[in-house]
């Protein structure tokens, strides 16, 4: 990608970029089933070269590595930008088969991800074990930003294993049945367009694995 520049850390993208092309892009995804098969299909092609050498946990070959890496973020640019207005899209659709406080409600549902994902493992078993040295070690991947590496505090991750244990609906899984009702009322709803919400599901799952690299 090169219309972008960085500048202390903070990445600044064309408007037309951030505008367009995403609007182009969304309404490519969901023009057709087959496109979002395709997309999802590619990019877990891509993710699972790159995982390897990240599992190896010491990288041998860098030029592979770099391959790979330039091969996948592209995948993970394109749903980064058009995510809002997939969101936008399918926040549309519903309001045109059911009412403005129910379209508002499963929003608030199926914009997370049903399985769980990896800051979602990671805190499960830091609730589980209660090993704070070994979700800073393997979890501070998550804290980082647009190339701005930061390290989890022993006081962080301590106040991170307090909240947690005070939340029960995390602690149930209360929220992930919500989550699965709400997918399959809105796939009902939405009919021959219920591959949308699967669409935005693959799209927050995508997101965490481009948190980690």
């Amino acid at each position: 990608m090169q219309d972008v520049i960085e500048i202390d850390g903070v990445y600044y993208y064309p408007q037309y970029h951030l505008d367009n092309f995403a609007k182009k892009a969304a309404r490519h995804i969901l023009k057709d089933k087959k496109n979002f098969l395709y997309l999802k299909k590619e990019t877990l092609r891509r993710e699972n070269l790159i995982l390897k050498d990240i599992n190896k946990k010491k990288i041998v070959n860098f030029a592979d590595f770099f391959k790979n890496y330039l091969e996948y973020q592209p995948t993970l640019s394109l749903y980064h930008i058009c995510d809002d207005f997939i969101e936008d899209v399918i926040r549309q659709e519903l309001l045109k088969v059911t009412t403005e406080s129910e379209a508002k409600a499963l929003m608030s549902h199926i914009n997370l991800p049903l399985d769980f994902n990896l800051d979602q493992i990671a805190k499960r078993r830091l609730l589980k074990t209660e090993d704070i040295d070994y979700f800073i070690k393997n979890h501070s991947w998550n804290f980082s930003r647009f190339g701005v590496r930061k390290f989890l505090t022993r006081q962080q991750a301590q106040a991170i294993l307090r909240s947690l244990k005070k939340d029960q609906d995390f602690l149930d899984g209360g929220s992930r049945l919500d989550t699965k009702k709400a997918i399959i009322r809105a796939k009902k709803l939405l009919k021959n367009k219920s591959y949308y919400i699967d669409v935005m599901q693959f799209l927050f799952i995508t997101g965490l694995t481009e948190q980690m690299l």
